[in-house]
């Protein structure tokens, strides 16, 4: 029951959040200690000048779900390292694909590899990412 409490609260938070990653079009569709996946809808306003997803985009997409990955263990963090691998244009798709699979939940750091994928499955790029702990989360 905790965990589901903490997986809604999750969700909820980050979902409904009217900051900068409301503009994502975000939707957790699995949440599991450690392990997150989420589906985009892809908007205009996300796409670059060429007319694929912007790899801001892609990066701001990345980092939410891997960070969301880590506080599923029930604590607060910032990133602290970031690297990203585009690997295809993510062009002529209505939604892409994300998941964090967890490589270290230690005292102080997280690791997660990221995945986005659109729908034909093809993926769009691979992101690593390092995530510090601050402290407990309250919800």
């Amino acid at each position: 029951m905790e965990e589901e409490n903490l997986y809604r609260f999750l969700k909820e938070r980050i979902e409904d959040n009217e900051g900068y990653i409301k503009y994502s079009h975000l939707t957790f569709t699995k949440m599991e200690t450690g392990s997150v996946t989420a589906e985009v809808e892809v908007g205009k306003e996300m796409k670059n000048p060429m007319g694929s997803v912007h790899g801001g985009c892609l990066f701001s997409i990345c980092d939410t779900v891997g960070g969301t990955a880590a506080m599923t263990h029930g604590v607060t963090v910032t990133t602290s390292v970031g690297t990203i691998s585009y690997l295809n244009p993510a062009v002529d798709c209505d939604r892409l694909y994300a998941e964090a699979v967890e490589l270290k939940a230690g005292k102080t750091l997280f690791r997660y590899d990221v995945f986005i994928r659109d729908g034909r499955g093809t993926l769009i790029c691979k992101a690593d990412m390092e995530y510090y702990r601050l402290g407990e989360l309250e919800y």
